[in-house]
């Protein structure tokens, strides 16, 4: 099998690696301004489990538009899986993150990792 290292670099790595080369450049260009400042390398590499969601939401939404008109039943059927997946997995953390308590913990980016992961397969089989 051979992989479309285009459509992976374009719905995969791009989305994945700009977000945190932007906060890098933006918290370098903060630095120049303000010598001070203490660049936090763990902020500038966090990535929130409901960014993952957003993420994996909209890769969905992308398969969905790209591929409608030519996809099979089963591809359509484990899109609309994957999305719903992710979307109830999404509202929770929203609901979750209304507890001023809350702290994110392992196991909520283990989960919205696994549904990333999943969508990235599911998207790219229906490309």
């Amino acid at each position: 099998m051979k992989l479309d290292w285009r459509w992976l670099a374009f719905q995969v790595g791009i989305p994945a690696i700009l977000p945190i080369l932007l906060s890098a450049l933006f918290v370098f260009g903060w630095e120049t301004l303000t010598p001070s400042f203490n660049a936090d390398v763990k902020v500038i590499l966090d990535v929130t489990p409901w960014a993952i969601a957003v993420y994996s939401l909209t890769l969905i939404g992308g398969a969905f538009d790209r591929s409608w008109s030519k996809l099979d039943k089963s591809h359509l059927c484990w899109l609309w899986v994957a999305a719903a997946a992710n979307a109830i997995y999404y509202s929770m953390l929203v609901i979750r993150r209304h507890d001023p308590h809350f702290v994110v913990n392992g196991a909520a980016y283990y989960v919205t990792g696994v549904l990333m992961v999943c969508s990235i397969i599911i998207c790219y089989r229906a490309k």
